[in-house]
């Protein structure tokens, strides 16, 4: 296994997934983005993956981390869970998202949490969003992973005046005018620059032949 960091000024020229699937809405007002990646190749073995894990959370720990050992950012989770064609709608009702999370995790320091109700292409599900602090980024990130197509890190710069609550219910508007894929899962073209004009950055995890990819995609600002 080997690792590389990646960084650029243009995040739309970098991905080609990322410019080439937005809509026109987003060709025309697309906000700038640079990005910040961490490139595991050679990722041959399942051991191999999670010592490439491992190493993504210790950069991004000191990436993030200030001389105080805090960050000088507001982390959130952002996640959908569908489960129309598996369960009953009563079943889904019941456990919801977050309630559905805790059976697989220990999610105990994610705060603020929210969740709503979604329906894609008859497919009854949830959207989730809590904040969380730096101490919780690595079981987020091992989250991300694990359900790389449905879910995100959100970070934002850290500003007295802004409550969590009215954060946490901002994504989820965000989150609920969004577009979705088949099968509940984020048009990432789309929901990126839609939370960039709203000043949050994302971070993803990407799979590719052989290699892994976390990728941050930061408002830039001129």
């Amino acid at each position: 296994m080997r690792y590389y960091i990646e960084q650029t000024k243009n995040a739309y020229e970098s991905f080609w997934w990322l410019s080439n699937n937005l809509t026109p809405h987003w060709r025309k007002n697309r906000p700038p983005l640079e990005s910040f990646s961490i490139v595991g190749d050679r990722l041959i073995t399942y051991e191999d993956g999670l010592l490439f894990k491992k190493t993504c959370d210790e950069l991004l720990l000191r990436h993030f981390m200030t001389d105080k050992s805090e960050a000088n950012y507001t982390f959130w989770w952002l996640s959908i869970i569908g489960h129309g064609s598996e369960r009953s709608e009563r079943i889904v009702h019941y456990y919801k998202y977050w309630k559905e999370l805790e059976k697989y995790y220990d999610v105990h320091g994610f705060t603020s949490r929210i969740e709503e109700p979604i329906t894609v292409n008859e497919e009854l599900g949830y959207i989730g969003v809590a904040e969380f602090d730096l101490n919780s980024l690595p079981l987020a990130v091992e989250m991300m992973r694990n359900f790389s197509k449905t879910s995100c890190i959100l970070f934002k710069e850290k500003k007295e005046s802004e409550s969590s609550n009215e954060s946490s219910k901002e994504i989820m508007q965000i989150a609920l005018a969004h577009e979705f894929e088949i099968g509940s899962v984020f048009r990432f073209s789309d929901l990126i620059p839609a939370l960039a004009s709203h000043h949050y950055n994302t971070c993803l995890w990407k799979f590719y032949s052989g290699e892994e990819e976390l990728c941050c995609f930061y408002r830039k600002y001129e």
